[in-house]
């Protein structure tokens, strides 16, 4: 009875995880640190906490390890997506954005430069912003070029989205 009752709930799992995927047109990633970030421990602590403060949050201590370039945490994510079929199939597109402005909280670094944003994924679309970490989605207007090009990037995601599912419910 126990074996019976595992693998429904496994059988469960796997079609809630494959509508899951089926309803995923693409993946936008906006100054994501996958590799971390080398900025110095106790710099990326003050960054973290700021925009912790700044959105009422406090950053959980076991965060600020994770976000450390490199670290095991990082890298089990990476593989784990590495492993999805959304991956494997290639079925989405993936777009990462990243700074490319200093921030003064960082020591005038970058807080995730380009070669701890990407993925180096063949499905991987890299753009810059020009802009430091914490105002990569600020933007003055909705005329702005950047916003307008990001908005453009997610609506055409959306569309060749509805390509891709509908060729999925026809096999």
């Amino acid at each position: 009875m126990h074996a019976e009752c595992n693998s429904g709930l496994r059988s469960r799992k796997v079609k809630e995880q494959k509508a899951i995927y089926d309803a995923i047109a693409g993946l936008v990633f906006m100054g994501t640190p996958h590799l971390g970030s080398h900025v110095a421990d106790k710099t990326r602590v003050q960054v973290l906490k700021a925009i912790g403060k700044a959105t009422f949050m406090n950053a959980p201590e076991r965060l600020l390890r994770a976000l450390s370039a490199h670290s095991n945490e990082l890298q089990d994510l990476s593989t784990s997506f590495e492993k999805t079929t959304l991956f494997t199939q290639h079925e989405i597109e993936i777009c990462t954005y990243y700074e490319t402005k200093t921030t003064k909280f960082a020591g005038k670094e970058e807080v995730v430069p380009r070669s701890m944003a990407v993925l180096h994924y063949l499905n991987e679309r890299e753009e810059p912003i020009a802009a430091e970490h914490a105002d990569m989605t600020k933007f003055p207007s909705k005329q702005d070029d950047t916003f307008q090009s990001i908005r453009q990037r997610i609506e055409d995601m959306g569309n060749d989205g509805l390509d891709v599912l509908k060729a999925r419910q026809g096999s």
